[in-house]
């Protein structure tokens, strides 16, 4: 098992590279689990036990699901450990910041339990794993299909292929195909009829976000920018260009629990008027930006008369951005507004 042979690897590493002695206590072989295996670690007569979630070469978008989806789940009151095959130093950062335990294969960790404290970061794998092959589904033209069927205020999976196709824009050829890698995934199941039903919708939105922040979303950028006029959004009608807020903006209007910070906008049409009208200067990228743009790719109505992009792809934009803050309100966002689709 895959699982077991990384667990034990990372395990092993941590004990060879510290004094952290290492007990592995139970293995979850469950499909329903809502972890991977218990391990008990103890150092200096100090022990702990945490909850082990195992992850292949995990991203930003899928520790901060995984970070939020601990907080108030079963395992809420035991402290959880991630374990993966690589740590690079930047997620190390973001993991520590947010306080999350983790181990690699290669030696990294980041351990605090009690009065211990172990931090090591830097150490890279021998050689870079194959790329397996991808479902179509969670492929760009894939997430866009799925993105809507996830987002339309009426279940639509049972109306026809070309219904599809004209709702979601993606061609009729690719609609079959994306159907049956849900159905071969899990997601969706069908009779001989072809009745489709969700098997798993919940599952669904969280690999749909995880892969649209990876696949989708770089793809849709436009153009990065700095604001030159002090609270230059109060004064935007966003509509009259024909865009939509997403990521912060969008959140404070849903929650209003956010202080918006950075601005994310989805623009379909030419944005040199939305950027002359509002002083927007380009810049190089994100880090030196407090303004996104983003090409729109739905063609459904949803909160569009608000101004506000749907609540998934706002929900998608706060996971991405990895900011602690962020994840909060992405918690919220998915109780309030999106615990009502499974």
């Amino acid at each position: 098992m895959y699982e077991k042979e990384l667990l034990n690897k990372a395990l092993l590493v941590l004990e060879k590279n510290t004094d952290v002695e290492v007990e592995l206590l139970k293995m979850c072989l469950s499909k329903h689990r809502y972890h991977d295996a218990v391990v008990k670690l103890e150092k200096n007569s100090i022990a702990e036990e945490f909850v082990v979630h195992l992850k292949h070469r995990p991203s930003v978008p899928q520790l901060g699901l995984l970070i939020n989806n601990h907080s108030g789940s079963e395992d809420d009151n035991a402290k959880m450990l991630l374990v993966a095959d690589y740590v690079n130093p930047n997620l190390s950062k973001f993991l520590k910041k947010n306080e999350c335990n983790f181990i690699d294969s290669v030696g990294n960790a980041y351990l605090k339990f009690g009065t211990i404290l172990v931090y090591i970061t830097g150490n890279k794998p021998l050689k870079s794993p194959s790329k397996a092959l991808s479902s179509r589904a969670f492929q760009s033209t894939g997430l866009k299909l799925i993105f809507t069927l996830l987002s339309q205020p009426e279940d639509i999976i049972n109306r026809s292929y070309r219904d599809l196709s004209e709702i979601s824009g993606v061609s009729l050829g690719s609609i079959v195909g994306i159907v049956n890698d849900l159905k071969a995934a899990g997601y969706l199941s069908a009779d001989k009829k072809d009745e489709r039903k969700w098997l798993d919708k919940e599952g669904l939105i969280e690999r749909w976000v995880v892969a649209y922040s990876e696949k989708l979303r770089p793809k849709l950028v436009l153009g990065y920018y700095q604001s030159l006029q002090e609270n230059w959004r109060k004064k935007v009608d966003i509509l009259s260009y024909n865009a939509y807020w997403g990521g912060e903006v969008a959140a404070d209007s849903l929650t209003h629990y956010l202080r918006p910070e950075f601005s994310t906008i989805y623009a379909d049409e030419s944005l040199g008027r939305l950027i002359l009208m509002n002083g927007l200067k380009e810049v190089q990228d994100r880090s030196s930006a407090n303004v996104e743009i983003l090409q729109k790719f739905w063609n459904f109505r949803s909160l569009e008369d608000t101004g506000l992009a749907p609540v998934l792809l706002v929900y998608a934009d706060l996971i991405a951005s990895g900011d602690s803050r962020n994840l909060e309100t992405a918690k919220l966002i998915y109780g309030e507004c999106l615990n009502d689709t499974h």
